[in-house]
């Protein structure tokens, strides 16, 4: 098994049962959860509207080396997503570590296959690490406001998307290999080679997924603020130039 799978599946089992990744208040979406995916997609979804489950699915499987579509906190848009590039699969049957799956038929919920193997199928279940769903059978499965490692019956499967090999994030910038330049417009949410080019300059440290974060912004912004730029935090055309300026060779 891929070390960055494990990476993810150690995630999973930090936060099952975690008082500290669970709602609260109760229905508030006032989780870590939200703070991760915003983090990784450059948003503001903290206590907001939308059910966490897909949050939670979206940051497992960043920790496993794959960034899925933002719009998949949207339990809806998965199945749409993967009906219409042909990686939607019916039922329980096949589904492996890693594959997003899409609880009860309503598409109400999902989580991530942890695991299903020849015991769990002659048993009838799978074993899935789930956000906002209940550590126990009496609670709200599907928003119970908690994250938990859990078994579910096959049948609660209405379907899975097999992500493997179709999402990759950037892989992370050695300092000492860091150079470049500003080939593009730059924001938050953004990553690639030129962000880890402008984490350089501005002194901050490597981000494992060369990622255009908040803090990132902040540190533009002063930057901005310090030339008389407008102090927006983001990466434009007379930015890149006093960027150019003030760290020519470095």
């Amino acid at each position: 098994m891929a070390k960055s799978i494990l990476t993810a599946l150690a995630w999973g089992k930090k936060i099952d049962g975690n008082p500290n990744y669970t709602e609260h208040p109760p229905s508030s979406n006032n989780t870590p959860i939200w703070h991760e995916y915003d983090a990784i997609y450059g948003t503001h979804y903290y206590g907001n509207h939308w059910a966490y489950c897909g949050a939670g699915v979206c940051v497992w499987a960043f920790k496993g080396g794959v960034k899925l579509p933002g719009s998949w906190i949207s339990v809806a848009k998965i199945e749409m997503d993967a009906r219409k590039g042909g990686y939607w699969h019916k039922g329980a049957a096949g589904a492996t570590t890693g594959d997003v799956a899409v609880i009860d038929h309503s598409g109400a919920h999902t989580g991530v296959i942890v695991r299903q193997n020849l015991a769990d199928r002659l048993r009838g279940r799978v074993l899935l690490d789930e956000c906002n769903t209940s550590p126990d059978a009496a609670g709200d499965q599907f928003n119970g406001g908690a994250c938990v490692r859990k078994f579910r019956k096959r049948s609660e499967i209405y379907g899975y998307a097999r992500t493997h090999g179709r999402f990759r994030h950037p892989k992370p910038a050695s300092p000492a290999k860091i150079k470049g330049d500003y080939p593009r417009y730059l924001k938050v949410g953004m990553s690639g080679a030129d962000v880890a080019y402008l984490r350089h300059q501005l002194h901050m440290s490597v981000h494992p997924h060369n990622l255009f974060t908040h803090q990132v912004r902040d540190q533009l912004a002063a930057f901005q603020k310090r030339h008389h730029l407008v102090a927006d935090g983001v990466l434009g055309s007379r930015t890149a130039h006093a960027l150019r300026a003030t760290f020519k060779g470095k």
